[in-house]
């Protein structure tokens, strides 16, 4: 039996088209597939054909090619008003995939199906995080049936769909602080990940935590509290410092930063890598968490939940990594969380205030540069010591 969950949004989805405050021709490097290079090498029209097969540069080695980009980071084919001038004067087949199919994200095994949604789109954003404020963004329904060998059969993939349903479960707590869930989740990550090294782990195991799951974030809850677990102020501070430091790398826009004036950023800015350095980082920080708290638990504790629910689901965390190793997926994923995050201390802060529609595009903006670049791969490439999320789990206590 396969679950299909189904992003709500997608049932009355319509391209804004020129209304678009952004568009998705813009900033991305978009392969062109084989089949559809060749599909342009055999239009009649000479003109037509040449037109198309002039934005291609050299091919890649899988023989796709991406298309050119100009100095504006603009697509070719993006006409003045916004719009795709291949679907003006042809169809969706003369299209790349990636064109065709965004912004659906679709993840699918055998027990699970995800129709999601990318919330770089400004319109799916508006529809899932801020047209209706919905506790459960899927709808679920089911397909098919489970044979007894797959349902007996223990696999990686078996291994994940019990992951799945116990992220799903941890999440419907409301009951806790958000952060407090997400620092449950990637603690439980990291000793998962480091049991799995000594033994096999069979669902059933995984399974038990789940019925077990309310004990255990009340006990941590009350931990937190008793500051038996407690954040580290060097350690956070080290690790609030790459964050911001991935903010500039990936691009994000200035304005949805503060003043580089400002205590937060001169901290950070003025620290050399020093214990007392990073405990000075963290400790500023305490203010602007004083600051933000209140109004993001009063006006969009429920809409960060429905954004963390869909950003685990589109990165394919835990059911099906994009990159095929889950232990970097949920580092990856808790970087971009914690990206958001600092963003929104540093705007609450310096307004003491957060719009609604500044938010929309705070959003829209971080997603853009995570679906846009490979800053966060990267930063982990040359940071890998930053995988060992036990060492700074206790930083998403913070979150939300």
């Amino acid at each position: 039996m396969t679950d299909i969950y189904t992003l709500k949004a997608l049932e009355t989805f319509q391209c804004a088209g020129s209304n678009c405050p952004r568009t998705c021709c813009s900033g991305w490097q978009i392969e062109v597939e084989p089949a559809l290079i060749d599909k342009w090498q055999h239009i009649s029209d000479s003109e037509e054909r040449d037109w198309l097969l002039s934005a291609l540069p050299a091919k890649n080695d899988d023989n796709s090619q991406p298309l050119m980009k100009p100095e504006d980071l603009n697509c070719p084919f993006l006409s003045t008003d916004k719009l795709c001038k291949i679907q003006m004067q042809h169809d969706q087949t003369f299209i790349p995939t990636t064109c065709r199919e965004y912004p659906r994200v679709n993840i699918k095994t055998k027990n699970r199906q995800y129709n999601s949604a990318s919330l770089s789109c400004p319109e799916i954003v508006r529809m899932v995080l801020f047209d209706k404020k919905i506790d459960n963004p899927y709808q679920i329904t089911q397909s098919g049936e489970t044979s007894s060998s797959e349902q007996q059969a223990i696999s990686h993939e078996t291994i994940n769909l019990a992951l799945d349903k116990l992220i799903n479960k941890v999440m419907k707590l409301d009951k806790f602080p958000l952060g407090l869930r997400l620092f449950y989740i990637s603690s439980f990550f990291s000793d998962f990940f480091e049991h799995v090294k000594q033994t096999e782990i069979h669902p059933s195991q995984i399974d038990q935590v789940g019925k077990q799951l309310k004990e255990n974030l009340y006990a941590a809850n009350l931990a937190v509290k008793q500051n038996q677990i407690a954040v580290d102020p060097v350690t956070a501070g080290s690790y609030w410092k790459s964050i911001y430091s991935l903010c500039i790398t990936q691009n994000i826009d200035s304005r949805f930063r503060e003043d580089e004036t400002l205590p937060l950023t001169q901290a950070i800015l003025n620290n050399e890598d020093s214990h007392e350095g990073y405990a000075n980082i963290y400790n500023t920080l305490q203010d602007y968490i004083k600051h933000c708290r209140p109004v993001i638990k009063k006006q969009y504790q429920q809409l960060l939940k429905t954004y963390t629910q869909v950003y685990f689901k589109n990165n394919g965390f835990p059911l099906l990594p994009r990159n095929k190793t889950t232990n970097i997926t949920i580092v990856q994923c808790m970087l971009g969380l914690s990206i958001l995050q600092l963003l929104l201390w540093m705007q609450v802060k310096q307004k003491n205030k957060l719009d609604e529609s500044f938010l929309q595009e705070l959003i829209v903006e971080v997603e853009r540069q995570h679906a846009h670049h490979d800053s966060i791969a990267q930063h982990l490439e040359e940071n890998n010591h930053m995988l060992q999320i036990g060492q700074y789990c206790t930083c998403f206590i913070d979150l939300f």
